[in-house]
């Protein structure tokens, strides 16, 4: 039974052989239902936000919403690149360098965060 399992469900998706649409599908998959999840939340956000706290209240996030939007795509366009760079270290078998570029990829984020919170915090 749990050969069976194991035969069933794999975690490596080959992108490179074999057809590309099928694990095409199953490597965006999770990325399509975290978008779905996404827009129920901001849904039922602006909901509560106009039934309770009214229409400024409302307007209010909707003049923040391009604002957070540039600050997300700024961070994932960070992330991203230096996740290419690692990347690109990792499959030269340069493994010093993947952990280095890692390294600072998570200090950077961690960096870049600690300061939208103190700007945050600053200007609310």
């Amino acid at each position: 039974m749990d050969s069976t399992k194991r035969k069933s469900f794999n975690a490596n998706v080959d992108l490179i052989h074999g057809p590309i649409f099928k694990s095409l599908i199953i490597f965006a998959l999770p990325l399509f239902i975290s978008n779905i999840f996404q827009q129920l939340y901001n849904t039922v956000d602006t909901m509560i936000v106009g039934n309770f706290l009214g229409d400024a209240s409302l307007a209010a996030i909707g003049s923040c919403t391009s604002i957070y939007d540039l600050l997300v795509g700024f961070a994932l366009g960070i992330g991203n690149g230096l996740a290419i760079v690692t990347a690109r270290s990792f499959g030269s078998k340069d493994e010093k360098s993947a952990e280095d570029f890692a390294f600072f990829n998570a200090f950077s984020n961690g960096y870049v965060d600690l300061f939208s919170l103190i700007l945050c915090f600053e200007y609310a």
